[in-house]
């Protein structure tokens, strides 16, 4: 009988530890889809920040880790190094810049996110005549500890082609 109870218990244990150890990961609640709606709002409000010139807000959403890669510019790596580089543009006269988020995706995580899509930006040339650039971004999210959704790395990538000669 002792042995009969033995054998029950050890046939328990394995079954919890067979439970335990599946291959499959055990996830909490998928939130994707109410994530990529929130990434997807932050990222339009994000563009009407951009839109109205507003550089304060433009900062509010980097991680203060960021990374901002512009064409034809080195790699901005933190807030104050991307405040830098972006200062110039919003000071610019005939500054614009507006972007739509075309595709965001969340990992089965929950943790990080991308975005994608395409930005217009147009400010005056030399001569004070407008010109404009056009292109695709990317853009990586990390969700924080406190849950709010922060951009990590912000590519910029130009459809315009480069002068002749350049």
């Amino acid at each position: 009988m002792r042995e009969l109870y033995r054998l029950a218990r050890l046939m328990a244990c394995v079954g919890v530890l067979m439970l335990g150890c599946s291959s499959r990961p055990q996830w909490g609640a998928d939130r994707r889809a109410a994530d990529e709606v929130t990434i997807r709002r932050i990222d339009i409000e994000w563009s009407k920040a951009g839109a109205a010139g507003d550089l304060d807000g433009m900062m509010s959403n980097y991680a203060k880790d960021a990374m901002l890669m512009l064409p034809n510019m080195p790699k901005a790596r933190g807030t104050e190094a991307i405040r830098d580089a972006l200062g110039p543009l919003f000071d610019a006269p005939g500054f614009s810049l507006k972007w739509k988020p075309a595709e965001v995706e969340v990992a089965r995580s929950g943790d990080i996110a991308y975005v994608h899509g395409n930005y217009e930006l147009t400010m005056n040339d030399p001569k004070g005549d407008p010109t404009t650039d056009y292109g695709s971004y990317v853009e990586v999210w990390k969700k924080r500890a406190d849950g709010k959704w922060k951009c990590i790395v912000d590519i910029i990538n130009s459809d315009v082609p480069l002068p002749a000669g350049k």
